[in-house]
């Protein structure tokens, strides 16, 4: 429904703190979720010391390193030293650690299934008491099936302080996608209102989507410029179909007996 669009086209740009931006989509460990974030956060500059316990307590890969090393009692320590010191000079941890970092965990429902959800919030519930970090999580819960909607159902409640349903109209959602892009008002404006009605006559509310629709009717438009209103209607609709059900449809003329066909129900 646009919860990604919002984010980044409405609400980033009115946002005075640091932000780091996280799609959680194809993601398979939490190793690779923490290596993003660490990477991105490592970008931005500030200070601030004691930060080793918190690395060592969110960031696993650390501890792993760590571990590597011999067992012999003052290498071990004269190890664990020069870590703490490379961990303590760490540009991102500096900047973790001042608190004032905004992250967004986006795509929770198009995770890989080899990660664990409980694992997944207990990271995320770490960075937020060790680092004191701000975090959204933009997700949709109706997505989430079986062992999944257990675990969030469970655990939203300890970890959240605060929901915000996101749930624009059909026409709401059209016209924030639609004056994004200067190229769809310039090349479309005569067919907005017939590509918003054909939108709405499918009840469609996707955001992707409505961006395929759109660069569709504009490719469309640049073959044929004298098309017309029902042409760009069936476009529109076919594109539904297609982005939804991955049903193509051939090119051949329609018989007025079975014209009927596309209006869907």
């Amino acid at each position: 429904s646009g919860k990604t669009f919002f984010w980044k086209n409405k609400i980033l740009t009115n946002l005075k703190k640091p932000n780091i931006y996280i799609s959680l989509y194809g993601k398979d460990s939490i190793d690779t979720i923490q290596q993003e974030l660490f990477m991105k956060i490592s970008n931005k500059q500030t200070a601030d010391n004691d930060v080793v316990s918190k690395a060592y307590s969110v960031f696993s890969f650390f501890g792993r390193s760590i571990s590597g090393f011999g067992i012999n009692g003052k290498q071990l320590f004269e190890d664990l030293d020069s870590a703490n010191k490379k961990i303590q000079n760490n540009t991102a941890l500096k900047r973790l650690s001042k608190g004032e970092t905004i992250i967004c965990f986006d795509d929770f429902e198009r995770k890989s299934i080899k990660i664990d959800l409980h694992d997944l919030f207990g990271f995320i519930t770490q960075l937020a008491l060790e680092f004191k970090c701000k975090l959204v999580l933009i997700l949709n819960e109706d997505l989430f099936e079986g062992k999944d909607a257990e675990i969030f159902s469970r655990v939203k409640e300890k970890t959240v302080n605060k929901f915000i349903e996101f749930k624009p109209t059909i026409e709401d959602l059209f016209n924030s996608i639609y004056t994004s892009n200067q190229q769809y008002d310039n090349k479309l404006s005569k067919y907005k209102e017939i590509i918003l009605s054909s939108i709405q006559e499918v009840d469609e509310l996707n955001a992707r989507t409505y961006f395929q629709i759109l660069d569709n009717c504009i490719e469309y438009h640049k073959h044929y410029p004298s098309a017309e209103s029902k042409h760009i209607r069936t476009l529109c609709i076919a594109t539904f179909i297609f982005t939804n059900y991955n049903m193509i449809f051939n090119p051949s003329k329609i018989k007025p007996e079975i014209h009927n066909a596309l209006k869907i129900e």
